[in-house]
């Protein structure tokens, strides 16, 4: 090998070890069903079978999609179990055989969803995953936002429809990365309408429940919220972790300056929501010196304190590293 050589393997050495690896639990995220998540996730399985990877299908719902089915060509995909259940037959993942494959990733769809009594020892796909990836086995998964215990209740008012799926936050909380996979509401009615997502038959009606323009717009913003929840997370962390002490002007800072007039009220309340919407402190000095905001929202007039929904930056316990040590 010449010097030239020999510098540039030692280059590219260098250069991967600064880049994190992908990590054993790894989930695909959307708003609601038809954004892509089960393609991306095939997609990322593609690349790392090209790429050398021991790499199996444990479980992907198709759907009937024709770009999907073709994307699960080439892999190699346990056999499922059949389940019969109350006059029907199933197919489920067949866990004890994917932990006697044992290859390196398994692939892995929906991670709400709920197994066929006596398909398996668990009840919930979920807990399959956690099985997988304690017998050392990486996963990589799909879920959407409504699937989330701490949001399902919200996403039934918003859409009327019962959320009966749902994992537990810290779950999903657990993963080492979490992708985003996002599509406007527009391009969703309009691959929905083209057959795309759910069979023609289904069409008109998901069109106009679920599928309404301004539920999906919610549900993207959840998506979008709550990944922007954990990314400030991650930061938070990489600051701490690298003893970083200058302050990152990424996110708002609410200041609310009271004059102790007739509108104080709904100006501190309306201050303190956003500041919990958006997972800040808010905190509003009155002229004089004394914090209204948080004596507004503690009924007494003590000490000001942070404003804001449990996972707060201020003084909060990092929800991620607690979480993976509460299962």
């Amino acid at each position: 090998m010449s010097v030239a050589d020999a510098l540039a393997a030692q280059t590219d050495q260098d250069t991967i070890s600064v880049v994190q690896e992908a990590g054993r639990f790894r989930i695909y995220l959307g708003s609601v069903a038809g954004v892509g998540k089960t393609y991306a996730m095939l997609n990322e399985g593609r690349r790392r079978l090209e790429r050398g990877t021991d790499i199996v299908i444990g479980f992907v719902e198709c759907h009937g999609r024709e770009h999907t089915i073709e994307m699960c060509q080439g892999f190699e995909a346990v056999p499922r179990r059949v389940v019969e259940y109350r006059g029907s037959t199933f197919e489920e993942m067949d866990l004890d055989a994917v932990l006697a494959r044992k290859p390196k990733v398994a692939l892995v769809d929906e991670l709400a969803h709920t197994n066929i009594p006596g398909s398996g020892r668990h009840e919930k796909r979920w807990q399959d995953v956690l099985e997988l990836i304690e017998a050392g086995i990486s996963v990589i998964t799909t879920v959407n936002i409504q699937h989330l215990e701490s949001l399902a209740d919200a996403v039934e008012r918003i859409s009327g429809i019962a959320v009966r799926e749902r994992v537990p936050d810290w779950v999903v909380r657990s993963a080492d990365q979490i992708e985003l996979v996002d599509s406007s509401p527009e391009q969703l009615r309009r691959r929905m309408l083209h057959g795309n997502i759910y069979p023609r038959d289904k069409v008109p009606q998901a069109l106009t429940h679920f599928f309404k323009t301004e539920n999906l717009v919610a549900l993207r913003e959840l998506a979008l919220r709550f990944l922007a929840d954990e990314t400030d997370e991650d930061l938070l962390e990489y600051l701490s972790r690298h003893d970083v002490t200058q302050i990152w002007g990424t996110t708002e800072r609410i200041l609310v300056c009271d004059g102790g007039t007739r509108h104080r009220r709904p100006l501190t309340a309306c201050s303190a929501a956003r500041g919990a919407a958006q997972d800040r402190a808010a905190c509003g000095p009155r002229l004089g010196g004394r914090c209204n905001i948080a004596s507004e929202h503690r009924g007494d007039r003590g000490a000001p304190q942070a404003v804001g929904r449990p996972g707060c930056p201020v003084g909060r316990a990092h929800r991620r590293r607690s979480s993976r040590g509460d299962r």
